[in-house]
């Protein structure tokens, strides 16, 4: 009879390690092809870790900073969609062609950087007409 022996498990995603914890019981069935585990009961109530990435994706934004990029963004071109606040798939869309003209990874999402990168270009429009794409 062969033995499996276990001392831990580790969840994991794509963005970060998300709970390591040591096993308090296990037992594998062979013949059944089935493994039962029981985590501590602290790694049970332990929450996953957010990395700095998911903590950027989370930032919420107001309806009236959302307004405030639509409308710099239609300014310059990007954007020609309706003026309500919300996050449509045609901002989506703006907010994905300025990331690929400002070099940002391309995501569609209104990410902290590109937050800040469009509400720039307010600023610089008070000394300048705005550009045309």
């Amino acid at each position: 009879m062969r033995k499996l022996i276990v001392l831990g498990i580790l969840f994991v995603s794509s963005d970060a390690v998300l709970l390591a914890a040591p096993l308090t019981a296990w037992s594998f069935n062979y013949q059944q092809a089935s493994l039962s585990v029981q985590l501590p009961a602290e790694a049970q109530k332990q929450k996953p870790k957010k990395t700095k990435k998911q903590h950027a994706r989370d930032k919420v934004y107001s309806k009236e900073d959302i307004l405030k990029i639509q409308k710099i963004l239609s300014r310059y071109d990007y954007y020609d969609g309706p003026m309500d606040g919300k996050l449509n798939d045609e901002l989506k869309q703006a907010i994905r062609d300025f990331q690929d003209d400002e070099n940002l990874p391309k995501t569609g999402e209104l990410d902290e950087e590109t937050y800040k990168r469009i509400i720039s270009l307010q600023a610089e429009e008070s000394n300048q007409e705005p550009p045309r794409r």
